[in-house]
């Protein structure tokens, strides 16, 4: 089977051994990247959070897929809402854009963007509403499909995207107009080169991925309304009513994405989701930080990596399957979210 993990944070200090400022092992990156390799991760999707971080991504990005015949590390470029006091408007917004436009090649998507009521303290909610939607208009120029971020925010953080999206379609009007010298005076959407998310007013410029859905059923359904995907990893699963959500078929499985959130986000056995883990055991020995070896196969306790994917998408078949769970109906639905990921992102 083979597995695509849309949410791998490469760039987090944990892969190179350093965990709350401390180091505790040298880098073991390409072991993890390896192994998750050799369990059937193809792909990788590697999320920037800053200006600073969506570079570094990059950069890893292309060493490691050096090393492979075929590239199977991709980037996403933008401001997470917790670092939107790092946003420097058209400051931020051109150096977002010289990224993307000089690694069309690695950069799959923009993000990790979006509103989070939980983590104010980091940001408040005005300033994480600014860097969102001038993000927006920028991702949508740029024809990229989003990354996005969303706690306690959904009505907002939706409403935002629907206000964008009008924003995007009066200035693409206006551009048009003005390239014709005023002479076309009926500009309907079909005229506009957008992407083809239906959404309930309208469409979207372009499609993306909610990423780490934790929400209940109006969560889910304001973003399928929207046209938008759904990613799902360890700590989504840990929510009982998320579980409901699945069970429920609220996330349509053409609509449905597997990602790690790697080093975050593991399947712990306090969680109600790891009793679902019936095939995708681990087996590798685990180690303290302190105590792990680069260059010996083994895993750091409490440390997701993208090998991880596996137990998320057993997780999310069995919540999904109606019937016998079987191996066979297993591989298909892994085939089946496997190539929503290839579709969306165009690895």
């Amino acid at each position: 089977m083979q597995f695509i993990d849309i949410g791998f944070n490469i760039t987090d200090d944990m892969f190179a051994g350093r965990y709350r400022g401390s180091r505790k092992h040298d880098s073991d990156l390409e072991g993890v990247i390896e192994r998750a390799r050799e369990n059937g991760v193809t792909y990788f999707l590697c999320t920037g959070t800053d200006c600073k971080e969506s570079a570094e991504a990059i950069a890893l990005c292309r060493k490691f897929n050096a090393k492979w015949e075929k590239p199977c590390c991709f980037a996403t470029v933008g401001i997470h809402p917790t670092s939107s006091t790092k946003y420097r408007g058209e400051e931020s917004l051109s150096e977002l854009r010289k990224l993307v436009e000089e690694n069309r090649d690695i950069v799959k998507a923009f993000g990790e963007l979006g509103l989070d009521a939980e983590r104010t303290s980091w940001a408040d909610l005005e300033t994480q509403e600014r860097a969102f939607k001038e993000q927006l208009m920028l991702a949508y120029e740029l024809g990229l499909p989003l990354f996005l971020h969303n706690r306690k925010t959904t009505v907002r953080f939706c409403e935002i995207l629907e206000e964008t999206t009008e924003m995007y379609k009066l200035k693409a009007s206006e551009t048009k107009l003005k390239a014709s010298d005023m002479e076309a005076s009926d500009m309907g959407s079909s005229d506009i080169p957008w992407g083809s998310c239906v959404t309930g007013s309208g469409l979207l410029p372009v499609s993306g991925v909610v990423h780490s859905f934790d929400g209940a059923r109006d969560d889910a359904r304001r973003f399928i309304r929207l046209g938008l995907h759904i990613g799902v990893n360890g700590c989504g699963l840990r929510e009982l009513c998320l579980h409901e959500v699945i069970r429920a078929g609220e996330i349509p499985v053409e609509r449905l994405h597997f990602e790690t959130d790697a080093p975050w986000c593991s399947i712990k056995k306090t969680h109600p989701s790891f009793d679902l883990i019936k095939w995708e055991i681990e087996n590798l020995p685990v180690v303290k930080p302190e105590k792990h070896q680069s260059n010996v196969e083994e895993m750091v306790k409490g440390r997701c990596e993208p090998m991880h994917v596996r137990q998320v998408a057993e997780c999310l078949y069995r919540l999904h399957e109606q019937g016998e769970p079987t191996r066979e109906k297993y591989a298909q639905f892994c085939e089946r979210i496997y190539r929503n990921s290839l579709q969306l992102f165009r690895f």
